[in-house]
């Protein structure tokens, strides 16, 4: 019941099949498996033997000796003392499994003294409230009261009342291990008060103590993560699958894991549905595993940009086959090309995708390939059930017009020729094709690299170096003193001081041209453009500034600004640094910003023109 609601092939009716289904799922162990399935089969025939005997329906076992001899004998034992044993031994042996599985949310605590029968708490009741570390005491007891009497209009059935009753207890203990108690009760009310009747959260909570744990971190230290979670609860059920906190599968298993997923798809419609959970399913993921410290902002930029490239790669697929009238004809000459942080592999959760799209010419492509590109933005675009798949990001300033770009395999030539601005340059630099028959993929992304190839005049390099100038001011409330990216030093400087090197020597050195950023480093270290101290010092800030934006992203809200957040946040950001407090952290980021800017201003001189 827990798991099958997101994994149909754990649906079994029969209780055997059921087990062993489980256990090759990773559920439960395989042994636990074994020996539930033993129990069970020697149980269910002790009952029908004892309804034989009985000749009635009854589970109840003789009271008498000369009844348990009889049942001994029926069931194949010499010995009634070995009956008895053998069914005690399957007695304990399924009791120790369950309470295994199903163990208490929370031990015996001073919490079970907690009374919220009356409108105002008793003396023992705000005793144990204060000693928690609730400086609001009346408050604190409003709300668990509240709970308490079924308030909330996810306990408007007496099954979610007496779970969320049973729950209070253990939520008020965690919460009071935050830093402010008091607000993350707050935080925890505003979840729960947002739960429509009839949601599973609440049984998920009850039957896995984790849980709640992970709720209570999510909800004091990722408003972001949280406003999702809040719009779709049983996200949480993805928290109690065998491997959450396991890195996540190569970019091949994830496109296999997809379709398959793809293959109960009837219709476009559906399979946009089940894309978007599958989407959201594994961005989740990600983002605990990001909160826990579990993986590496590199890492956690390859998968993010994995679960997007496999979204794009089979709706794109879908969408050209569902819209083209003979799909094997222009379908097989379009390609979807990313650039921005997809196209670098350092995508962020929720981060908006930048696409154009790439067409061999003909009679009729022009106007297909567009018609194709609109529906396909769309669909990317589209509102689910499970929330909007992703954000696309108008690219209009960047190419000049309205619509998204989309562009021949030789019009290519013509962007990246002399006259392109710098941001042009820049994106096309980052670009990678991500959905698309591979032959013409593999020939747009040789298309790519030949034009970027050609030796480029001091125009060209001092457009980018002044892109430097005309990007980054205006990116929501997010201060730039503290923004990984847009700070002086940050990963926007350092991404078009790797630019400039890379366009510089690229007519010489084809093989610096990598869209991401440690690729280039180590691109251009491999052929003596860069030093190796400058390198690794190079690698070290671009590894700091990542791990800090990939936690603020989670993390952050777009109206918030660090210097109001709280103790819970500033302790994940130096953990995820690797550092011991927020102080090391600010002085970590002063440092690698400060070796950024001083080689941007060598590349400067170099170049003889001042940024912006």
């Amino acid at each position: 019941l827990i798991f099958a609601g997101r994994d149909p092939y754990l649906r079994c009716q029969r209780t055997l099949e059921a087990l062993t289904t489980l256990a090759e799922a990773g559920f439960i162990d395989e042994v636990v498996a074994d020996e539930l399935s033993e129990s069970y089969e020697f149980l269910r025939k002790l009952e029908h033997r004892l309804q034989m005997v009985e000749d009635q329906q009854t589970q109840t076992l003789p009271s008498d000796d000369a009844g348990m001899e009889r049942l001994a004998v029926f069931m194949g034992f010499e010995d009634v003392h070995e009956f008895r044993d053998t069914v005690l031994r399957h007695l304990s042996q399924v009791e120790t499994h369950y309470n295994d599985l199903f163990e208490e949310a929370a031990s015996p605590t001073e919490a079970e003294s907690l009374d919220f029968k009356s409108p105002e708490p008793n003396e023992q009741t705000a005793g144990v409230l204060e000693q928690f570390g609730y400086r609001d005491v009346p408050e604190a007891y409003r709300r668990s009261r509240a709970w308490h009497e079924g308030a909330l209009p996810v306990t408007e059935a007496a099954k979610e009342k007496t779970l969320l009753t049973e729950l209070i207890p253990p939520l008020l203990e965690r919460a009071a291990k935050t830093s402010d108690p008091d607000w993350t009760l707050e935080c925890v009310d505003d979840f729960l008060a947002g739960l429509a009747p009839g949601s599973r959260c609440l049984s998920l909570l009850a039957a896995n103590p984790a849980l709640l744990e992970l709720l209570v971190e999510i909800l004091t230290t990722a408003p972001a993560l949280t406003a999702t979670l809040s719009g779709w609860p049983e996200q949480l059920e993805t928290a109690v699958s065998p491997g959450f906190f396991d890195m996540l599968p190569d970019r091949r298993l994830m496109l296999a894991d997809s379709a398959e997923v793809l293959k109960a798809a009837a219709d476009p419609q559906e399979a946009l549905e089940l894309v978007s959970k599958w989407v959201g399913d594994h961005e989740f993921q990600l983002a605990a595993n990001v909160l826990r410290h579990t993986i590496e902002s590199s890492d956690a930029g390859h998968a993010f940009s994995g679960v997007a490239e496999a979204a794009c790669h089979h709706l794109f697929d879908r969408w050209a086959r569902d819209l083209e009238g003979d799909p094997d004809s222009t379908r097989a000459d379009m390609v979807v090309v990313a650039h921005g942080p997809l196209g670098t592999e350092e995508l962020n959760y929720r981060s908006p995708l930048n696409l154009f799209f790439v067409f061999e010419p003909n009679d009729t492509s022009s106007e297909a390939s567009a018609g194709l590109a609109q529906h396909f933005i769309e669909a990317m675009h589209a509102q689910t059930p499970h929330g909007r798949l992703y954000d696309i990001s108008d690219d209009r300033t960047l190419w000049g017009r309205d619509e998204p770009l989309v562009i021949s395999l030789d019009g290519l030539a013509d962007l990246c020729a002399e006259t392109a601005s710098g941001p042009q340059l820049l994106a096309l630099m980052q670009a990678r094709v991500v959905a698309g028959p591979a032959a013409f993929a593999q020939r747009v992304s040789q298309g790519l690299k030949d034009v970027l190839v050609q030796t480029r005049g001091p125009e060209s390099i001092a457009a980018i170096v002044a892109a430097r100038g005309r990007e980054g001011f205006d990116h929501g409330a997010e201060s730039r003193d503290w923004s990984p990216r847009w700070r002086h030093g940050g990963l926007h400087d350092l991404e078009i001081l790797v630019r400039v090197l890379q366009l510089s020597h690229a007519d010489t050195h084809p093989d610096v041209l990598s869209p991401s950023i440690p690729g280039a480093l180590a691109g251009l270290a491999a052929v003596s453009l860069l030093a190796e101290p400058v390198v690794r010092d190079l690698l070290g800030a671009h590894h700091l500034l990542r791990q800090t934006e990939t936690i603020l992203a989670i993390s952050m809200e777009r109206t918030m600004d660090l210097d109001d957040a709280r103790l819970e946040l500033r302790v994940a950001l130096a953990r995820a640094a690797g550092l011991e407090s927020f102080g090391h952290l600010e002085k970590a980021l002063n440092d690698a910003s400060e070796q950024v800017r001083a080689s941007f201003e060598d590349l400067v001189k170099e170049h003889g023109r001042t940024p912006g």
